[in-house]
């Protein structure tokens, strides 16, 4: 079975267009201009411990992601 991204997010000059699918399989697309992409990554670090809580409980096996030096 091949890996399939669930998402994907690219960086573009003017902001971050995150891209997928919604419940049903139909395509969905977020966009954010560079401002409000940072306003995302505030509210996602200050709810982090809350989100990974979250995750972890409600994943059948643990596991983690690590980028940069986090």
């Amino acid at each position: 079975m091949e890996p399939k991204d669930k998402f994907t997010v690219k960086i573009k000059e003017d902001g971050v267009l995150i891209s997928g699918a919604d419940k049903n399989g139909q395509p969905a697309e977020l966009w954010f201009t560079s401002v409000e992409a940072l306003m995302l990554i505030d509210i996602l670090q200050h709810e982090k411990a809350r989100i990974r809580q979250s995750a972890n409980e409600s994943s059948p096996t643990p596991f983690t992601f690590h980028f940069g030096n986090s």
